[in-house]
């Protein structure tokens, strides 16, 4: 019996000190500074990216960063009916964030994120989907952009 509390004992310790550390925790993301950002594409998604990201203005004069994104989106019929009356759509959200340093060095990247949905009889419901599935897009590509300038540091 004593064994086995010593035992259960040992592997709790060992578990609890095991020094994992979650990657990607919303209290311990680290701010972006830039001393410049600039949109290209779809001013929305960029806003709502953005308004997801922490960045605070660069306060050192000798560097020089510089955040440049790039959004689409594009809204597809994948498939209709007997009748020619669209049945399914995908809609896809693709990012381009480039940050340059001191204009000699920069870091490009793309993020793309799909959902594939039904078209609905009512169109009042159908547009407030849409709008559902584009923030839930945007939200991941967020999330893709934050732990990817988090590593890159």
């Amino acid at each position: 019996m004593k064994k086995k509390i010593f035992i259960n004992f040992l592997i709790f310790i060992l578990i609890t000190a095991c020094g994992y550390k979650p990657i990607y925790k919303k209290n311990e993301i680290s701010t972006i500074e830039v001393d410049k950002i600039e949109f290209l594409g779809e001013r929305k998604i960029n806003n709502r990216i953005l308004d997801f990201i922490k960045i605070k203005k660069n306060s050192s004069d000798n560097i020089s960063q510089s955040l440049i994104l790039n959004s689409t989106k594009e809204n597809i019929i994948t498939s209709k009916d007997k009748k020619g009356n669209p049945s399914t759509y995908k809609m896809t959200i693709k990012t381009n964030i480039i940050l340059k340093n001191n204009e000699t060095e920069s870091i490009n990247k793309n993020f793309i994120a799909n959902f594939s949905y039904s078209n609905k009889e009512n169109k009042f419901e159908l547009n407030e989907y849409k709008k559902t599935i584009e923030e839930n897009l945007i939200k991941s590509i967020s999330e893709k952009i934050v732990i990817f300038l988090n590593l890159e540091k």
